[in-house]
């Protein structure tokens, strides 16, 4: 983990900025959706993260009969394999129903 001045925080004040290396990436075709959908493993540089994988995906959707937009609760994992598997299972699951954007892919 890397710390870097803050311009518009107090003075002497630091931030905490922590460094990812995508490991994986993935580009999934899903029925019926206008686009594609894309995923990612990365990496936390930092050595002492207890879990460093981390999976994301670049839209959400809604189950049949749920009443909103499903967002993973396991984002992050103990190794590149368990990331990986988290999120094929979510993306095996993909309906074109309420699919959103993640903001934050």
């Amino acid at each position: 983990m890397e710390l870097v001045d803050a311009p518009y925080a107090l003075k002497g004040a630091r931030l905490k900025i922590y460094s990812y290396e995508v490991v994986k990436q993935y580009i999934f075709w899903v029925e019926n959706l206008p686009h594609t959908v894309k995923a990612r493993v990365s990496r936390n540089l930092d050595p002492t993260v207890e879990l460093p994988y981390r999976w994301e995906i670049s839209h959400y959707y809604k189950p049949s009969g749920a009443g909103g937009v499903y967002h993973p609760s396991k984002l992050s994992a103990e190794t590149q394999k368990e990331a990986e598997q988290f999120m094929r299972i979510y993306a095996e699951f993909f309906t074109d129903i309420g699919v959103t954007q993640n903001e934050n892919y």
